[in-house]
């Protein structure tokens, strides 16, 4: 009987080690998987622009609107933006800039016009 007992626990530790090597084969594949699923959201900050154009951009799932910004360092993005957003060219406009953790681009997201541009009239011009 402690023979039989012998081969049952041979049998049961060599299986038992394959599972582990086969797990232990797998994780790194799973972490890497799990990686690329992960969001990549770092910080999002406020950072303002002046509206350029506006573009529209049909696709078989619907047009899209697009506003083309000019922002503070003469870069210019593509802001995605609502059908009921207001169009106002040379607007200073809010965007939310989301930028990456690890990888990729600085992801931009419209959040309204900024404060009404005064017309050249300083604190003492008004009639």
């Amino acid at each position: 009987m402690t023979e039989t007992n012998q081969k049952i626990d041979t049998y049961f530790r060599r299986d038992r080690w394959k599972q582990i090597r086969a797990t232990a084969f797998l994780l790194p594949f799973i972490a890497v998987f799990l990686w690329f699923l992960a969001p990549n959201a770092g910080p999002t900050v406020e950072v303002d622009g002046l509206v350029i154009k506006m573009i529209g951009r049909p696709s078989d799932e619907g047009d899209r609107l697009y506003l083309r910004v000019r922002l503070a360092d003469n870069t210019e993005v593509r802001v995605p933006i609502k059908f009921s957003t207001q169009f106002r060219p040379g607007g200073r406009v809010r965007l939310l800039a989301q930028k990456p953790l690890t990888i990729g681009k600085t992801v931009y997201r419209f959040n309204g016009y900024g404060p009404a541009e005064q017309t050249g009239a300083g604190p003492g011009d008004s009639p």
